[in-house]
Formats: C-alpha cells, sequence, structure tokens
C-alpha cells in the first residue's frame, strides 16, 4: 500500500508538471490581441455599361462606364468585324489605351483590352476612350440591312502582377 500512495504522488506531480509546461503557450494563445482603431469599408461589387452608338454613315462607337464604386479593368470582344469579316467591310479603329487584338481562345472574334484602370463611377477616367468599328459599305448598297456586328463587353476587378501592371484577374486569355 505504502508503493501505492507513492505511485499517486508521482503520477499527480508528473500531471501537475504537464499542466504547468502547456499553461503559458495556452495562456498567450488565449490572452492575444490585436487593437486597431478607425474602419474601412471593403466593396466586393463590381459593374460597368457597355454603349454602342450607332452613327448615319455606319460607325459604331463603343465607350464602357464603371458603374461602381470600386475600380475596374475592361474589355471588349466583337465578333463579325475587321479580321473576322470574310467580306472586308469593316475596320476597326482602337484609341490610344486599347490593346492590339488577340483573338479569342475558341478562334472566333477579337478581344480588345483597355489598358488603363476604369475609375470608380463619378470621377474623372471612370469611361473609356472610343472604340469604331467603321463599315466600308460597297458602292451601290443602299444601307446597313446585312451588316451584323456583334459586341460584349466584359469587366473585372483589377488585379496587379509583380510589375505593378494592373489586369483584369477573372480573364483566362
Amino acid at each position: 500500500m505504502k508503493n501505492m500512495g507513492k505511485r499517486i504522488v508521482a503520477v499527480a506531480m508528473a500531471s501537475v508538471l504537464a499542466v504547468v509546461a502547456v499553461a503559458g503557450s495556452a495562456y498567450a494563445y488565449f490572452t492575444d490581441f490585436v487593437k486597431t482603431e478607425g474602419q474601412r469599408e471593403l466593396v466586393f461589387g463590381y459593374s460597368t455599361e457597355t454603349h454602342e452608338d450607332i452613327s448615319d454613315d455606319g460607325t459604331k462607337t463603343i465607350t464602357i462606364s464603371n458603374t461602381a464604386i470600386t475600380e475596374a479593368m475592361v474589355r471588349v470582344i466583337i465578333f463579325g468585324a475587321d479580321m473576322d469579316d470574310p467580306q472586308g467591310l469593316t475596320e476597326i479603329v482602337a484609341g490610344g489605351n486599347w490593346s492590339d487584338p488577340k483573338h479569342a481562345s475558341d478562334g472566333s472574334g477579337y478581344i480588345y483590352e483597355y489598358t488603363k484602370v476604369l475609375a470608380p463611377v463619378g470621377q474623372e477616367g471612370s469611361t473609356t476612350e472610343p472604340l469604331q468599328i467603321k463599315l466600308n459599305k460597297p458602292e451601290g448598297q443602299s444601307g446597313l440591312e446585312e451588316f451584323q456586328v456583334i459586341v460584349i463587353g466584359q469587366c473585372s476587378p483589377v488585379a496587379y502582377d509583380d510589375n505593378d501592371r494592373p489586369y483584369g484577374y477573372i480573364w483566362s486569355n
């Protein structure tokens, strides 16, 4: 029985020693905190509007406006014009901040990316420079009855690469 008492005391002392060894880090974990002041609203929404105006001479002018309170990157996919036009009736005139065209990943249409970040709505720089599609009507054709160009405007939140160049991070190409 005497040995049994020593065993109980030894187990109790080992338990206390184990609790004391872990208690320091557990106490630090549960009492650590960070103090902050002020607040900042995080906004995750983004949206844009694509505007297409067609003049009497058949020139389609495309602009995109940021309608959100966050910055955005935009691009336009154009089907049936310029290099994608088998009849050669169209010509795309891109302003200074529109990129050179890239072929869409599915092989149809061309992508023009706006290389500047669009500012939030209501601020200067929240609308792109115009991108124009000019129609070169053949001799003798009076109207635009058989002419169709499809324009798809896209937007993305802004991300930055290692060299601080902005890009739309949800685009795969």
